[in-house]
């Protein structure tokens, strides 16, 4: 039996009026004192025209914000907005500002300060990397008055606020700084967040200062020092000794004992994200889709979860995380079983000879080259090392090929693969956000090259229909036509893991929201 987690991200669809109250703490809690957080590598580029790496986002969190905000289940909630409505066909969204709210350089934020930073992200000259998503999904945008903006869209898009608001070139800087910085934004970011930017010494710290006028309440502590460790036996060691409260890498064979430590919280629950296998459809032998199928059977991925990945990820049914509201729990599986792998292969003239190597009726061999990364994703060699092992065992002629992480991009880029092992890792469980992606024909990330006129309908009708119902009824039709194709094998959802001293009080988690520091506290 299945046991998946689900989380609501609710998008209203219809024509609706979003209001949630904001809620504070007021307790009294201690004040003051320094967080020291580790982070993996120092950060790059504030300016969010050009912000794409992970770190600096991580960051960037604490000084920026969005139109609205994600709450730490990865619902869709007010923020910066107190509210918004979104038209009948999802083409139109009125979002209703928050008033009072200043930038950290004493300016306001309006409906002006939006406008003006989408229309600088849209801008061909600056050449941000999100400037062409935006320019295909934004038709105009409209100021009604000082706290009242309206996007047009090109067309209807029931994932708009997922697809294109909420991401890093989305976080609204104040209009006055880039302005009067120019390049310099990039060293020196200006937001509306909970933290201001203090300082940035490369290689060795970023200092965040409380803001005092934070919209929704100062936080507790003075300032966050972040702090770039590469290794994660080093931040470790930073943690157990008390220098950082905060490791944002947690080794998996070492989770055990970290958890064993009475001054350490580990936590942690899958994230938005599957790993798995993909077939590259411009080699022949995958075009037929019994070999696709056969070796879907072949592999025992419940077990091969368990030995390898228990306790910091669960076995992936289906092409969405377990952990999206639109995952469809009954979608198709493909259970453990030789027997069966062998008869669905035997379909397409695959059979085993005397030396127990499947071979077609030309006495070729089925053989192909499984590739994977190193160290990029958990236990990624050991877990592809048995994957070929239970390939062989069926006589499967398969070699395996163990390369750096951006070898493999490199190769996945150039159909250069036969079989590949990768992931794909979202702040979201929207399917646009993972199957248009992945299962689309013009999806960036469908590295396989699968084309299916049926899914491109379904995709593009879930993504445009505004009805909640419909979208869910859509996508679950989606899924079990893709587990039917079988153009990918989904293997797992890693958990999102960090460890914290126990005299963090008051941390709230959520793979949505892993770096918000806004209200917390330093205690005992």
């Amino acid at each position: 039996m299945k046991r998946i987690k689900v989380i609501n991200l609710g998008l209203a669809l219809a024509l609706v009026v979003l209001v949630v109250g904001v809620v504070s703490v007021t307790a009294d809690v201690p004040q003051g004192g320094t967080l020291r957080v580790a982070i993996r590598n120092d950060v790059q580029n504030f300016d969010p025209a050009y912000l794409v790496d992970a770190t600096t986002s991580g960051v960037s969190f604490s000084v920026y914000e969005h139109i609205v905000a994600r709450s730490h289940d990865g619902v869709i909630s007010p923020g910066l907005s107190e509210s918004w409505e979104i038209s009948e066909n999802a083409d139109v969204y009125t979002f209703n500002l928050r008033r009072g709210v200043k930038f950290h350089d004493g300016s306001d934020f309006n409906a002006q300060a939006v406008k003006f930073n989408f229309d600088r992200i849209m801008d061909p000259e600056v050449a941000s990397h999100a400037g062409e998503l935006l320019r295909n999904n934004i038709d105009e945008i409209v100021i009604e008055d000082d706290y009242t903006i309206v996007f047009y869209l090109e067309e209807p898009n029931a994932a708009f606020i997922d697809d294109v608001l909420i991401q890093n070139a989305t976080f609204l800087a104040s209009p006055t700084a880039i302005e009067t910085l120019g390049e310099d934004l990039s060293r020196n970011p200006v937001g509306t967040g909970a933290f201001k930017f203090h300082s940035w010494t490369p290689d060795t710290e970023v200092v965040l200062a409380r803001n005092e006028e934070y919209w929704d309440g100062a936080p507790n502590i003075d300032q966050i020092v972040f702090r770039p460790i590469p290794e994660p036996t080093t931040q470790l060691t930073e943690l157990r000794t008390g220098r950082i409260h905060f490791m944002t890498v947690v080794p998996v064979e070492q989770k055990a004992a970290i958890e064993a430590d009475p001054n350490i919280n580990v936590i942690g629950e899958p994230d938005f994200n599957v790993r798995y296998l993909v077939f590259n459809f411009n080699q022949e032998v995958f075009q037929d889709i019994n070999v696709r199928r056969g070796l879907h059977y072949a592999l025992d991925i419940t077990e091969l979860v368990e030995i390898f990945l228990e306790g910091v990820a669960e076995r992936a049914y289906g092409p969405l995380p377990n952990m999206s509201p639109f995952h469809n729990p009954d979608v198709l599986e493909y259970p453990y079983n030789p027997d069966k792998a062998l008869a669905t292969l035997a379909l397409s003239g695959w059979a085993r000879g005397s030396d127990g190597m499947l071979r077609n009726e030309d006495g070729e061999t089925l053989k192909f080259t499984l590739t994977t990364p190193l160290g990029r994703y958990t236990k990624d060699r050991e877990l592809n090392e048995a994957i070929h092992f239970q390939f062989r065992q069926i006589g499967v002629d398969v070699d395996i090929e163990i390369v750096e992480f951006a070898t493999l991009i490199d190769k996945l880029r150039a159909r250069d693969f036969d079989l590949a092992y990768i992931g794909l890792m979202q702040r979201t469980g929207d399917p646009t956000a993972h199957l248009d992606l992945m299962y689309h024909s013009e999806g960036w990330a469908n590295w396989g090259d699968y084309n299916n006129p049926e899914i491109d309908d379904l995709l593009n009708q879930g993504k445009r229909t505004g009805d909640p119902d419909e979208r869910m009824r859509i996508y679950a039709i989606a899924q079990d036509l893709i587990m039917e194709d079988a153009p990918t094998i989904p293997i797992m959802n890693e958990f999102y893991l960090l460890a914290y001293r126990t005299e963090v009080k008051n941390y709230t988690f959520g793979v949505a929201r892993p770096m918000d520091y806004s209200k917390l506290y330093l205690g005992e």
